[in-house]
């Protein structure tokens, strides 16, 4: 089970490498940054969710709405609400299958 703080670095991590390949350098993030204003705009932001789905193996955004754990990509607005939906989706998988 990757922790908290592992989540949290490749988000970081994955983050950064977005916005240096559309050429910004970005400035050192924060959990409560908001997604767009540090330059992920829709179209990034998918990517990024496509490179952490690659990274996690899951997509926590495709869970059927009636389920307890939904969350909707339109929820989240912060670099932290996006570590803390993949670190639920995360535990919810381990949880399963312990």
């Amino acid at each position: 089970m990757l922790s908290t703080n592992s989540v949290e670095n490749v988000v970081h991590t994955e983050i950064r490498t977005l916005l240096i390949e559309a050429g910004t350098e970005p400035a050192e993030t924060s959990l409560d940054d908001q997604l767009h204003e540090i330059g992920l705009d829709s179209l990034r932001l998918a990517r990024l969710l496509i490179a952490l789905e690659a990274e996690f193996g899951i997509d926590p955004f495709t869970a059927d709405p009636e389920d307890a754990g939904f969350v909707d990509i339109f929820d989240v607005h912060t670099v932290g609400s996006l570590v803390e939906v993949y670190t639920a989706a995360l535990d919810r998988i381990t949880t399963k299958t312990a």
